[in-house]
């Protein structure tokens, strides 16, 4: 039995296609891997940038809620 592969970006035919992602991995040919691979990067980058803003905006909180050696909840 023959299987043939499809690239999921442009859905050209291809002999050895590409996975790219986590929870739902795709296949691509190398001209649509490096582009999933870029979105991946961006994602990735946006998502440290958020977590970075939320851990600074945290610690503000803490600093404020916590004060006067208040224990909360969540927190060590």
């Amino acid at each position: 039995m023959a299987a043939s592969f499809t690239c999921d970006g442009c859905s050209l035919i291809v002999d050895k296609p590409v996975k790219i992602g986590f929870v739902i991995p795709r296949e691509y040919c190398l001209t649509c891997a490096e582009k999933a691979k870029a979105f991946l990067d961006a994602e990735e980058a946006e998502r440290m940038a958020l977590s970075t803003v939320f851990s600074g905006k945290r610690e503000k909180l803490i600093a404020q809620y916590g004060a006067d050696h208040f224990l909360l909840p969540d927190v060590t």
